[in-house]
């Protein structure tokens, strides 16, 4: 609350006092591996997991107040439609690639273990390794490194690695646009260039597809029917492969803030008591994400 909502909390205010238009969106972070993990812990659908946990942060900020404009969740509707739009649009234009990765097994449940589904000890100072880092010194690690592996579903140690296939998004091609929005428009303060720099050149392909069930289905049908209708040069997605595959929290979740804004909008659009008669709901959700909107 202190380092994140109460700053924005008080902007937000400020901005009403002084007349200016603006917004405070906010939701919970929902898809991934642990909501999951508790959801096959407990027995319960994920979903009924997600609804409980959501209204309980919204009942804790409006507890203290807070202006949120909306507060909704990464597994909405609107968030499914903007994640799938983007991905559309990403993949279309070349940036998303199909790449093999070998992958811990679990040969007791009979199934992948993607991030925290698998556990054990970190290979460089011993800590708890969950997937692909380490919960104590912080260094990435693959899941061919962790030692003394433990499957979290079953709690076995009958882990194999096998290969399967993901799609990723290729950070690299954004380089140069980013080295040139980073000098010009400086957005940072001088003293993070250095380490906005350095994140910039360890940019790499991530992946943004799991072996899971919990979170957004691959679009695999409009993307493959865009490639038809425009006779776009790419490899179509296989249906039967990523029907078992989800998208992943890493790209739908920052995604969300932009799904939040849509939401409010198009919600605020069928409100007739809120609706203003100059321009549409579209046009004023793009406005706060693209400035030549």
């Amino acid at each position: 609350m202190a380092g994140s909502v109460l700053p924005a909390e008080l902007l937000h205010r400020y901005f009403d006092v002084r007349g200016k238009d603006s917004i405070f969106i906010c939701g919970g972070d929902v898809h991934g591996t642990p909501l999951e993990l508790e959801a096959l812990e407990l027995e319960e659908d994920p979903q009924d997991i997600k609804d409980e946990k959501t209204r309980k942060v919204k009942e804790a900020y409006e507890s203290l107040n807070v202006d949120f404009t909306i507060f909704s969740d990464t597994h909405s509707e609107y968030n499914r439609k903007q994640t799938h739009e983007m991905f559309e649009e990403l993949y279309c234009n070349g940036l998303i690639d199909e790449k093999t990765q070998i992958m811990p097994y679990c040969r007791d449940d009979e199934r992948f273990l993607p991030d925290r589904y698998i556990e054990g000890e970190c290979p460089h100072c011993g800590g708890l390794a969950r997937g692909d880092q380490c919960d104590d010194c912080g260094k990435l690690v693959e899941p061919t490194e962790i030692e003394n592996a433990e499957c979290q579903i079953c709690g076995g140690s009958r882990i194999e690695f096998e290969e399967t296939d993901h799609l990723f998004l290729d950070l690299t091609k954004f380089d140069d646009e980013l080295k040139e929005w980073l000098e010009e428009e400086k957005p940072v303060p001088e003293n993070m260039l250095n380490q906005v720099r350095h994140d910039i050149e360890e940019a790499e392909e991530r992946s943004i597809t799991r072996d899971q069930n919990w979170g957004f289905e691959v679009p695999t049908e409009r993307v493959n029917k865009r490639i038809d209708e425009e006779n776009l040069e790419l490899e179509k997605l296989d249906p039967e492969k990523y029907d078992e595959k989800v998208l992943y929290v890493w790209f739908d979740a920052p995604i969300g803030y932009i799904g939040f804004t849509r939401e409010y909008f198009e919600e605020y659009r069928s409100n007739k008591k809120n609706a203003s008669s100059s321009g549409s709901a579209d046009e004023k959700w793009k406005k706060h994400w693209d400035t030549e909107g």
